[in-house]
């Protein structure tokens, strides 16, 4: 019997995606695949809700991250906003490609207050660039992105997002609440196998870019966008692409538009209201209010004298579903659900919940 997985990524794929990596291998290259490779693009613009720049990387959603950081960093000095460990990530990324980079540091049990965003950026008028994580796996906390994007544009900073836990999962509209360099991976809510990152980039991105010093080739920008454009009919990326993994983003893609992006994301609402409720009511709390919590993870705290990880093991263990534990200062205090992509349905989170009741109750014993 095959485990099911609900952890925050990677998640179970559908079988009509799996088929596209079964099929015979072609080149990633010539009118055909360049054709294909383009409908594609359109598609993840219609997912991210941009008419932005658009590359898919073959890397995970930190590869696509640190395209968008390293490619800009030289012409716009970045303020990292950490919340959590993935916005510890983004200020590591940062700080490789410059040592003193700006941190406004939060509390990581909720989530980014934007007045905060906006005096920080009043006390350093050199900040050239603000970047958040849309949601902290950690604890489930959800940023205000729309809101911290408003900052960003009175301020005139640019405006970079790690969406790679929401993006397709959650509501976030790249342009109208003015994100200019928004990345992602294929492995969560787009429903794809892992291996592929995305990234988009707006035209005000695009004038830092080409002012600064982009260091590297693979990650830089730059070159993605000059072979988009002279090998745009034949070969418009730089690499060999992943020819299995991007195919199967294309079905995934396909997919979550034909439900529509507005529909998934209600989707993934009530699997999570559905979720929370029913963890409160077994006796569990989860670890941040409704108000700001994501509908892609929950971080759940067990009852007392429970160890979290022995949930997690008796829930694989006789149910063969996969949850997570916590990680980082967060293990051994929590476990976590995902509820992204095609996991995130009703049915699938009434299965969880009878999972954890019954390891709670032999747990008690």
């Amino acid at each position: 019997m095959r485990t099911k997985l609900m952890v925050p990524g990677p998640v179970d794929v559908d079988e009509e995606v799996l088929l596209e990596m079964a099929r015979p291998m072609e080149a990633h290259y010539g009118q055909g695949w360049a054709k294909l490779h383009w409908e594609t693009v359109e598609m993840a613009k219609e997912v991210f809700l941009t008419r932005n720049d658009l590359f898919v990387i073959v890397g995970s959603g930190t590869a696509a991250i640190e395209a968008a950081i390293g490619s800009s960093i030289g012409g716009a000095r970045p303020l990292v906003v950490v919340n959590g460990g993935f916005g510890e990530r983004l200020l590591s990324v940062a700080g490789s490609y410059m040592p003193a980079v700006e941190a406004l540091r939060l509390p990581d049990d909720g989530p980014i207050p934007p007045e905060a965003v906006d005096e920080a950026l009043r006390r350093d008028p050199g900040i050239g660039m603000v970047a958040v994580v849309h949601c902290e796996t950690m604890t489930s906390v959800l940023n205000p992105i729309k809101e911290i994007g408003e900052v960003c544009r009175r301020h005139d900073v640019l405006f970079m997002v790690d969406a790679v836990s929401t993006l397709g999962g959650a509501e976030l509209r790249t342009d109208e609440w003015g994100i200019d360099l928004c990345a992602t991976g294929s492995q969560k809510c787009l429903g794809a196998p892992p291996g592929l990152g995305l990234v988009s980039v707006s035209e005000r991105a695009w004038r830092v870019i080409s002012e600064g010093n982009v260091p590297g080739w693979y990650l830089n920008l730059n070159v993605w966008r000059d072979y988009a454009k002279r090998w745009e009919d034949w070969h418009p990326f730089p690499i060999t692409m992943a020819v299995p993994a991007f195919k199967a983003l294309k079905k995934s893609l396909e997919m979550i538009l034909e439900e529509g992006i507005e529909a998934t994301w209600e989707r993934h609402r009530r699997a999570s209201a559905l979720l929370r409720e029913g963890i409160r009511r077994l006796g569990l709390g989860t670890f941040v209010p409704d108000e700001w919590a994501s509908p892609t993870v929950t971080s759940i705290i067990p009852p007392e004298g429970i160890p979290p990880e022995r949930i997690v093991e008796h829930v694989e263990r006789k149910h063969r579903i996969r949850l997570a534990g916590g990680i980082g200062k967060y293990e051994g205090k929590v476990f976590r659900v995902g509820h992204m992509g095609p996991a995130a349905k009703e049915s699938r989170m009434a299965e969880v919940l009878w999972a954890v009741e019954d390891a709670l109750s032999e747990l008690r014993r």
